[in-house]
């Protein structure tokens, strides 16, 4: 995929498919390329159908319009992915008219960026999505296992990374039910099935090697969940 940003400042250009890179990064995906435009016409000249997987587009430009510039990409390729990007949201409604995808707002943020990648499904177009209460989406394929303390969720990450979020479990655990394979083994601690690689004793091991414990009067119900769980994944091969 290649990501195109159009801007006629070149150090907001610049700085943008930067922080984008990073955030793609961190994900693990290494299929990006990053190409910078300072005017339309630079871009027009390297742009065909196809060639972009998303466009990142700069609505105030010096000598161009950014909403004009998506028009004439419409009239061309109705479905590669733009987002628009400004100092203000006084434009959302012009960009729904040229159904623009996402709008992010100036300066942007690693948080702005995630939101943006998990929303547009990038790299997760067929996979589960867990909004987070900070209204992040959260790919499921990623999360191993989380754990409550202090009115902080701390998510454990496929990624090795460990993120922070300020939320009450409660809140944290709304729309998991839907998700029949994350269980709550603890009052405050979340796993995620598919990536539990065993049972043993009173815990389980996660398949980055870690381990998450639990109650000892809790292991015959758990064994139980888990084999139901085993006997699922075997029923959709």
């Amino acid at each position: 995929m290649i990501i195109a940003c159009i801007d006629d400042q070149p150090k907001d250009g610049q700085e943008a498919l930067s922080l984008i890179k990073n955030q793609i990064d961190k994900l693990g995906e290494k299929v990006c390329q990053f190409s910078y435009f300072p005017s339309a016409d630079d871009f027009f000249k390297a742009w065909k159908p196809g060639r972009f997987g998303l466009i990142i587009l700069d609505i105030f430009l010096e000598k161009e319009s950014g909403i004009e510039i998506a028009k004439l990409i419409r009239r061309i390729d109705s479905k590669v992915p733009i987002v628009f990007c400004s100092t203000s949201n006084e434009f959302a409604a012009e960009s729904y008219e040229v159904q623009a995808n996402y709008y992010l707002t100036k300066p942007i943020t690693p948080h702005s960026v995630d939101n943006m990648i998990a929303h547009l499904r990038l790299f997760h177009k067929d996979e589960d999505l867990l909004e987070l209460p900070d209204h992040r989406m959260l790919p499921l394929s990623q999360f191993l296992y989380s754990e409550y303390h202090n009115h902080q969720i701390s998510l454990f990450l496929k990624s090795g990374r460990t993120e922070k979020i300020w939320s009450s479990q409660s809140d944290f655990l709304t729309g998991t039910d839907k998700y029949s394979y994350l269980l709550s083994v603890t009052p405050g601690t979340l796993i995620n099935l598919r990536e539990v690689s065993d049972l043993k004793g009173d815990s389980f091991y996660m398949s980055d090697g870690s381990t998450v414990p639990f109650s000892k009067r809790k292991k015959k119900e758990f064994e139980d969940k888990y084999k139901d769980f085993l006997f699922s994944r075997l029923r959709e091969v």
